[in-house]
Parts: C-alpha cells; sequence; structure tokens
C-alpha cells in the first residue's frame, strides 16, 4: 500500500527500505535524499532514534512518522522532538499531502536561509568596501590636517619671535583653513559611512575616556575660526565640565561638527552662535543655540528625516546631517529635540547618558619625553612622515617602519625597547595586531602600550581583541596624539 502511494501517487524514482540504524546511517552518506518515512516503533526501528540520525545526517531532508493508534500524547512529544509530520496507518492516503505541506515548508525556509545568506555576503562585501574606502581616504587626509595644524604652530612660533607679518598671517590663516576643511571632509566621510552602517545595523560606538573640557577646547578652536571669518560670536558655555566621560568622542565631534555646521550656515554677520554643556549624574548635555534665520514650524517635525532640505526658509541646506545626528545619538541611548521661531533663530538640545569619570590627568606635569622611544608604524609615506615629525617635536625618539617585515627585521637585531608601539592596524603583508603580538613576546617583562592607528569600522573591537592601552581613529588630530601618547608614557 505505502510502495504504492510512493510510486504511483507521490511519483518517487527511487524507494529503499532499511531495516536498522547502521543501515540509515549508510543510506544518508550515500546520496541525498527528498523524504525519509519511518515506523513508529520496529524490533529494530525507533523513530526518534532514526530522527537523530537523519537530523545529524541530512537536516534538510523532510522526516515523517507512519503510526498505528499512538495517542494524541505521543504524536505532540513526535513533533517537540523535530518529526515534521505523524500520519496514521488508518489514513495513509493522507502521505502525499504531508509531504507536499513539509515539503513546501522546508522549500521556504531554504530560500529564507539563502536570502538571508546573501543579504550577509552582501553587507560583508559593503563593510570591507568601506574599510578600504575609508582607509585610502583617510591616510592622505590625516596627512593633510597634521601637515595643516604643524604649519599653523610654526608660523605661532616664528610670529612670536619675529613679530607678525602680512605674509605669515596670510599663511597662518590659509593653514588654519586647510585644517578646518579637513575636519569638515572627515566629518563628511563619517556621515556617508555611518549612515550605510547604520542602515545595515553594523554601526558600532567606540567609547574611550576623556576630560571634557579638554574636548571643548579642541570644538571650540575648530569653529571660532569659522564664526569669525563670518564675523559671528561663537562662545562657549560650561557647567561641571572640567572632569572626565566614557563616551564616543569622535560621534560627539561629529554632532557638534553637524550642528556647528548648520548654525554657522544660517547665520549672518553679527549673530552669536553659543554652545551650552553640562554633566551632570546623568550624563553629558548639551544645547546649540544660534540667531539665525531660524526653521519654519511646519518642517521642525521632518529636518531629521533623510534628505529634507527646508527650500522655502534655505535654513537647512542639509540631506543627511541631522538624521545622522539623530541616529548617531539614539544609537548610544541618547536623545535631542529642537526649537525654532523663524527670524529669531533655532536650539538644538541633545542629551548622551554618560558614567562621570574624575580624570586621572589633572596637572600632569612635564613628562622627560627624550627619555622614550617611541615604535610607530604606519605603510602611508606622508602619514608616517608628519607622524614622525609631530612625536619628535615633542621630544620623543622615533622608530618608524613602513611594514612588518621591517618591524620583524629589527627585532631580530638587538632593538630599543619602546615606551609606547603606535600601530596601524591595516598594514600590506600583516595586521597591526600580528605586530603587537611580536613586539610583546620580544619584550615580554616590560608590557609594551599599544595604540592602534585605522580608519577600520570596528576599531574598539580590534583594540580589546589585542589588549590594546587605546586606539586613535583616522584622521587623527594632533592633540589626540599628543594627549594619548602622554598619558601612556606617564603609567
Amino acid at each position: 500500500m505505502i510502495e504504492r502511494i510512493l510510486s504511483v501517487d507521490m511519483k518517487a524514482r527511487l524507494v529503499e527500505q532499511v531495516q536498522s540504524h547502521d543501515e540509515l546511517r549508510h543510506r544518508l552518506e550515500g546520496r541525498d535524499w527528498d523524504l525519509i518515512i519511518s515506523e513508529y516503533q520496529t524490533a529494530r526501528i525507533d523513530a526518534v532514534q532514526a530522527m537523530a540520525i537523519a537530523r545529524e545526517k541530512s537536516p534538510d531532508v523532510p522526516f515523517i512518522v507512519l503510526a498505528g493508534s499512538i495517542g494524541e500524547e505521543n504524536v505532540i512529544e513526535l513533533l517537540k522532538s523535530g518529526v515534521h509530520d505523524v500520519v496514521l496507518k488508518h489514513n495513509v492516503g493522507r502521505l502525499p499531502h504531508a509531504f507536499k505541506r513539509v515539503r513546501n515548508e522546508f522549500d521556504s525556509r531554504k530560500r529564507e536561509r539563502e536570502a538571508q545568506r546573501a543579504k550577509e555576503d552582501a553587507i560583508r562585501s559593503r563593510e570591507e568596501m568601506l574599510a578600504i574606502v575609508s582607509h585610502d581616504l583617510r591616510n592622505p587626509l590625516a596627512a593633510i590636517q597634521l601637515n595643516g595644524e604643524a604649519i599653523v604652530r610654526e608660523m605661532k612660533r616664528q610670529m612670536a619671535h619675529h613679530g607678525p607679518s602680512a605674509e605669515s598671517e596670510r599663511t597662518a590663516q590659509n593653514a588654519r583653513s586647510i585644517v578646518r576643511t579637513s575636519i569638515r571632509m572627515k566629518s563628511l566621510i563619517s556621515d556617508i559611512l555611518d549612515k550605510v552602517r547604520l542602515d545595515a545595523g553594523t554601526f558600532q560606538i567606540h567609547r574611550r575616556t576623556r576630560n571634557v573640557r579638554d574636548f571643548l577646547t579642541e570644538v571650540y578652536s575648530v569653529f571660532a575660526p569659522l564664526a569669525q571669518e563670518k564675523r559671528i560670536d561663537f562662545k562657549i558655555q560650561q557647567n561641571n565640565t572640567d572632569t572626565s566621560i566614557h563616551a564616543d568622542f569622535e560621534r560627539l565631534f561629529q554632532i557638534f561638527s553637524n550642528l556647528v555646521g548648520n548654525s554657522l550656515k544660517f547665520t549672518n554677520p553679527g549673530g552669536v552662535i553659543t554652545l551650552t554643556c553640562k554633566i551632570d549624574a546623568l550624563g553629558f548635555h548639551a544645547c546649540v543655540q544660534d540667531t539665525g534665520s531660524g526653521i519654519a514650524p511646519d518642517h521642525l517635525d521632518k529636518i531629521f528625516d533623510k534628505f529634507f532640505q527646508n527650500q522655502g526658509s534655505g535654513r537647512l541646506g542639509v540631506g543627511l546631517g541631522l538624521t545622522i545626528v539623530s541616529e548617531l545619538l539614539r544609537a548610544q541611548g541618547g536623545s535631542i529635540s529642537v526649537e525654532s521661531h523663524p527670524g529669531h533663530g533655532t536650539q538644538f538640545h541633545f542629551f548622551l547618558p554618560a558614567e562621570e569619570i574624575k580624570s586621572e590627568l589633572s596637572n600632569p606635569g612635564e613628562s622627560k619625553n627624550k627619555n622614550h622611544t617611541i615604535y610607530l608604524v604606519e605603510d602611508d609615506d606622508d602619514l608616517r612622515e608628519i607622524l614622525v615629525m609631530n612625536l619628535s617635536g615633542l621630544g620623543y625618539k622615533l622608530a618608524a617602519f613602513p611594514d612588518g617585515k621591517s618591524v620583524r627585521e629589527y627585532l631580530d637585531n638587538h632593538p630599543v625597547q619602546p615606551s609606547v608601539a603606535i600601530l596601524d592596524y591595516r598594514l600590506p603583508d600583516t595586521t597591526g595586531g600580528e605586530i603587537a603580538e611580536l613586539i610583546r613576546v620580544r619584550f615580554s617583562e616590560a608590557r609594551i602600550p599599544v595604540v592602534f592607528l585605522s580608519a577600520e569600522t570596528h576599531l574598539d573591537s580590534i583594540a580589546t581583541t589585542y589588549e590594546a592601552a587605546d586606539f586613535l581613529t583616522k584622521p587623527l588630530r594632533f592633540n589626540d596624539l599628543k594627549t594619548t601618547v602622554e598619558k601612556l608614557v606617564r603609567k
């Protein structure tokens, strides 16, 4: 009866019978099957054990049990154990329908798995592409920014010694413009990359501990010259910010860059932009207030929408900036709100939860930099050159390398023990993680602190994996580099 149903009604091309669990295991290894039917229990076959064998050898094959009157509870137990259907012998004509239903479910789940794998492969490919693009864009951008900062410092030094001149003022102004433009480019790159990651669900937070007042000083140094050029009064008001918090300061700067950038764009000469910040038991509170053109009331509920632009008042001219701000804050458990009065200005209030940590670097004093050697591994020639110049200018001794091979050769030939190792993570012949391990093996008793330098999207998890002391995201600012190294050489 069953063989007739299989061959005639179900048009099975091949039907084989097995009489034991060992024989079942052997048959399953021999080929792919479309259906397994097992008696509930015979002298040599137990359906539950047979199903376990089937799951191990052929997990994608439907498994149907053929049984007599075994009772509702036993049927339920079989289904709970993973059996796909139970067909009673007195109703064996239902077998083709049971197989069709189970096969359809399997095919549907298979398509879902294949679609999920395709989605994951696409996300992985996109992440790899983003990592490469980010690395290739940010390396030259980091060199541009650091060179610009070096020129600004040199012009200040020259003007302090020889007095200002029209030429030195113009050179300093041009260098500051280079720095500001490179920072703006970094923010735009971050906006685009972060939007892709947020949409793909691969966005990550990179938290570090830092003094908030020092951070806000850097924010002021970036935006005050821009405001001055537009004859806008830019000021920062602070409350309890001379302390450290654990937060993603790269993202926080990105948020400020978008909000203050908008205010600068839509505030007329003679206007005022005020950045108010405070820290309390809940976290970091900030408000960016301007006296600009304002936002129309019917647009207030749309400004955080992707690609929204206020064509009427010209107030927004942005496509992603405010969307990114909102999503960056939400990803960190924060929030943002807006108040605006057309013709009288706008206020953006935002909150970021962050644990307050008393600074360990208060009045650190001078370090004897000349007694410290730093290993620097960076494959980009321009960036390596400016990093060497910056760190040497702070009094450190440098051992600089372009790749893993040169580090290995140096370590094999009586190297000087470093105080800190700064390692680019993405190198042409290896990774910064492998170089970190080499250095630690060579100086196993010294516990050399490692700082990763990269444009990687998951640099914090990389740093955790290799027990790095810190990480710096490209393009980096001179003060971030200086502060990080000084903190580590004093430990």
